[in-house]
């Protein structure tokens, strides 16, 4: 499977967790938008927030759409933080 990852906002807030917002397409055929890369606060790696809605009656989030396995979920997770590296190396690049 293609996958493809476009960043479609950096966040540079150093007091904020989230990083990135991206949209993801997969085999030029179905986009999921309002992906979220965020920095995890106990290490130095990164976790992806996938599109969702906060439950009613303190159910917590509620993902709108997730990969099942989690070999995807590494795809997934891969494709997203290279994009994210790739758009702060572009940002270096225009300094």
């Amino acid at each position: 499977m293609n996958i493809s990852v476009s960043i479609r906002r950096l966040i540079n807030q150093p007091d904020n967790n989230l990083k990135a917002i991206a949209s993801i397409t997969l085999d030029d055929k179905f986009v999921i938008r309002f992906v979220k890369l965020f920095k995890k606060v106990d290490s130095d790696g990164f976790w992806i927030g996938c599109p969702g809605y906060k439950g009613k009656h303190g159910r917590g989030f509620i993902n709108t759409s997730h990969p099942i396995t989690s070999e995807f979920r590494e795809e997934i997770d891969d494709a997203v933080i290279n994009a994210y590296y790739e758009a702060i190396r572009g940002l270096e690049e225009l300094v």
